[in-house]
């Protein structure tokens, strides 16, 4: 879906790695509004979360496959805390598991 909506219309403007890593920018926006909003803090830290990713995607063709996928894991791991600022965790995350009896 990201791809038909992002990524194809920047491809064709600017060429395939640019399409590639649209799909990744336009993703973090959409976190965005699911996270930052609701929750009124960690405003562009989604954003650059999702364009790291698409970064490291770009650069995994040149650094071959191994040592790309390696790199995108800890990128994904890590920096969790990018994506999911401290307000979000504790006024949604937090919420849920308690909800669900999930978190004392």
């Amino acid at each position: 879906m990201m791809q038909r909506v992002a990524g194809r219309p920047v491809e064709k403007l600017w060429g395939k790695k640019a399409g590639i890593f649209g799909v990744f920018f336009v993703s973090g926006l959409l976190h965005e509004i699911a996270i930052t909003l609701p929750v009124g803090s960690g405003y562009g830290l989604p954003t650059a979360y999702f364009a790291a990713h698409g970064l490291l995607v770009l650069l995994e063709g040149k650094l071959g496959k191994l040592l790309g996928k390696v790199l995108a894991l800890l990128a994904v791991g890590l920096p969790l805390s990018f994506l999911f600022p401290p307000e979000f965790q504790s006024e949604v995350i937090a919420r849920c598991l308690q909800f669900f009896d999930l978190l004392t």
